[in-house]
């Protein structure tokens, strides 16, 4: 029989169950945060990441659950769906360590780099989840996760143009820092 040189067949793992309840319990938390923002009018953008300043560490724990309006948090849910589901849905990704540290190391690097503005939004662990999950299957050296990979690919290839595409609004700094805690944290959990 012959095999991938380097790759290892592993067994498939399939998505376990408490995947789907996760993702939505998450996402569901994130609307329920901007809805309440907006009814109440909360003002919850003053507990955004605030650039080099003592109130702005705050918001690297934060800024991700912050939107500012239905269609900033509409289109990060639905990015975040098929993302989250596959993070939650295989433990060999590390769901909660991987989400800490993509969301500790975004942060930070937003509010080190960040223009002087409330940072918010949940973009930060999008943009960290692909390239984490890419790079967590080369080094698993895995198929299940190699095709886990792909998709993820094709439903987010506009994540790399929108890297470095700068945008009046839109934290540029966090998109970057996010990308940066993927890669970050894909070599500390598997490179080794």
């Amino acid at each position: 029989m012959s095999e991938m040189s380097g790759i290892r067949p592993s067994r498939v793992e399939p998505i376990t169950s408490p995947a789907l309840p996760q993702t939505v319990g998450f996402l569901a938390l994130l609307v329920l945060i901007w809805l309440s923002d907006y009814l109440l009018t909360l003002h919850l953008s003053q507990f955004g990441i605030f650039p080099r300043t003592l109130r702005g560490l705050i918001g690297i724990a934060t800024a991700p659950l912050i939107h500012g309006s239905f269609g900033h948090v509409l289109s990060n849910v639905t990015s975040l769906f098929l993302l989250l589901f596959f993070l939650f849905g295989d433990r060999r990704y590390h769901p909660r360590s991987t989400l800490a540290l993509i969301w500790v190391l975004g942060g930070l690097g937003t509010w080190l780099i960040g223009r002087e503005s409330s940072h918010i939004g949940a973009s930060s662990l999008i943009f960290g989840l692909v390239p984490y999950i890419i790079l967590a299957a080369f080094w698993m050296k895995c198929r299940y996760a190699m095709l886990i990979a792909l998709v993820v690919l094709f439903f987010n290839i506009g994540v790399f143009y929108a890297l470095i595409r700068v945008q009046e609004g839109v934290s540029w700094e966090g998109h970057l820092s996010g990308f940066i805690a993927g890669i970050m944290t894909a070599y500390i959990l598997h490179k080794k």
